[in-house]
């Protein structure tokens, strides 16, 4: 079963905006696969039914997400329990947005204290789910390399 997730897993990459959402579209295409099993057919290949099955399934996914982004390159924002782990006061994180203008310290209280994800920024900020990634990476990116030297002081 592992090879057959990893291959429709592969599938799925190659037609979706936004590869991070591949493992979703396989576990509906298997979803799918148990809804309509009345129609496979004996003389059919079931491995290829499955990839036609996640094609669409990726198609679909592509048209009611448009705004996603390819991200072929590893997330770099660390975790929130990361950056939380010392800095438990949400007073003392406010401190270190001060710098960033306003939209910029929306996206990191959305992100991290309201657990929205960035699909749900885009749509509240009305910007695209790749500016609001962007930001994200930028600012956590600076914060966390201020919080080191203030540790490590």
């Amino acid at each position: 079963m592992n090879l057959v997730w990893n291959r429709l897993l592969n599938t799925a990459k190659q037609y979706l905006y936004d590869k991070n959402d591949a493992e979703d579209v396989v576990q509906n295409t298997f979803l799918r696969a148990f809804q309509y099993i009345n129609t496979f057919q004996d003389d059919q290949d079931g491995f290829n039914w499955l990839c036609r099955i996640v094609q669409r399934e990726a198609y679909d996914y592509n048209e009611h997400n448009p705004k996603t982004i390819p991200l072929d390159t590893a997330y770099m924002h660390p975790v929130q329990e990361d950056f939380t782990e010392h800095v438990l006061n949400k007073k003392i994180v406010e401190e270190y947005l001060e710098p960033y203008d306003e939209r910029d310290r929306q996206i990191i209280h959305l992100h991290f204290f309201e657990n929205c994800s960035f699909r749900e920024i885009a749509a509240k900020l009305k910007m695209t789910k790749s500016n609001v990634h962007k930001r994200a990476n930028i600012v956590m990116k600076e914060i966390m390399k201020r919080y080191k030297k203030t540790v490590d002081d």
